[in-house]
Parts: structure tokens; C-alpha cells; sequence
């Protein structure tokens, strides 16, 4: 879902706007995939959620947390006591899920001109990302919010509910994302990464 997320519609955008100030005629998407292998701090932060599975051990909040749940203790009260009228069902996860995934790996293909003959990586390096990835998500909202009303998990009222409260939640990420834009913005207007390259670049010697 990495692949498909909104930060990387964001980081997205980014490198197009360095990739145009470049004057570099590659994909924002291509350039991200190659990326990939570089990025340090996410592969070993995978790693060590891979240590924390198979070793059973926690840390930090994460501890008290599970020591709270092991005592059925959660904000001093008895926890696990929550019970759904409704069965839980896997596909009603799953399958939005699966929208997503599916309509965005076929849109950037068809978004950057796969279906004109574009070869793979021309498409998917030529595509829009931002454009599919809206697509990708009403896509999912729809049928999540189709599913749990034709089984009668949620009523109309509901679905339009915890769409507001999703749009709720996205509030601050928005902001975050509007702020980094503007941060970027004014630091290339202003010459900082020159100013910084200029400063204490040339004491240190790359590797």
C-alpha cells in the first residue's frame, strides 16, 4: 500500500518539481521506484517490525500497552468486553482494499499511455500519480460505503458519517503536506539548498 499511498502522491510531486527545475526529462514515478532501495530508514524500520513479530518483544508504549491487554486492564477498566452486532466479515476489508490497488496499478498504467503503446516502466514513469490515486480512493470509498449498506452493517446516515469523520481525520496530514509545500517553496525561492551546498560543502568530501 506504500506504493499507492498519499505521502507518496506528495513525495511525488516533489521530485517532479526538482525533476523540472533540472530540466531532467524522467518520470516522478520511475525516479521514486528507483528510490526505493536507498531508503535506509524505512527498509530497517520493516526489519526491526519483522524482529519485534518473531521475537515477541516489545518496547516502550508498546509494552505497557501489551501488558495492559494481558491483565484485561485497559484505562483502569475491565477491556475486551466489546461486542459487535454485526459478524465480521475479511472481504469487507479485503475488497476496497483491492480496488484500490488494482485500479491504481492500471491507471497509472493507462494514465501515462500504456494502452497507446507505451511500454511498462514509460507508463508507469509518465503517469499522473496524483490524478490516479484520486481515482483509486472515490473507487474505494464507493464500495466500502455499497457493501456495508446492501448488508445492512450501516445506514446511509452512517456511511455519509464516517466519510465526514475519514475526511475528519485527514485534516491534519493536510496541513502537514500544505506546510511542507510552502517550506519547499520558500526555501527554493530564497536559494537555501545553494546557500547550504555553498556553506559546508566544500569541507566535506563525498565518499
Amino acid at each position: 500500500m506504500a506504493l499507492i499511498s498519499t505521502w507518496v502522491g506528495m513525495e511525488l510531486g516533489l521530485i517532479q518539481s526538482g525533476l523540472s527545475d533540472l530540466g531532467l526529462d524522467m518520470g516522478a514515478y520511475d525516479v521514486f521506484l528507483r528510490s526505493i532501495p536507498f531508503r535506509f530508514y524505512s527498509l530497517l524500520a520493516l526489519i526491526f517490525v519483522l524482529f519485534i513479530i518473531f521475537s515477541g518483544k516489545d518496547y516502550g508504549p508498546m509494552l505497557k500497552a501489551e501488558r495492559n491487554a494481558q491483565l484485561s486492564i485497559k484505562d483502569g477498566q475491565a477491556a475486551g468486553h466489546f461486542e459487535s452486532s454485526q459478524s465480521k466479515k475479511w472481504y469487507n476489508a479485503v475488497l476496497p482494499i483491492g480496488l484500490v490497488v488494482i485500479i491504481t496499478m492500471v491507471g497509472l498504467f493507462y494514465n501515462g499511455g500504456g494502452f497507446e503503446g507505451a511500454g511498462l516502466r514509460e507508463a508507469y514513469s509518465n503517469a499522473d500519480a496524483s490524478v490516479v490515486l484520486l481515482w483509486a480512493s472515490f473507487a474505494g470509498i464507493i464500495l466500502a460505503g455499497l457493501m456495508s449498506r446492501l448488508q445492512n452493517v450501516l445506514s446511509i446516515k452512517e456511511v455519509s458519517e464516517a466519510f465526514v469523520e475519514g475526511v475528519k481525520s485527514m485534516a491534519v496530514p493536510a496541513m502537514i503536506l500544505s506546510l511542507a509545500w510552502s517550506l519547499g517553496g520558500v526555501n527554493s525561492d530564497l536559494g537555501t539548498a545553494q546557500f547550504m551546498v555553498d556553506t559546508i560543502g566544500k569541507p566535506f568530501q563525498p565518499f
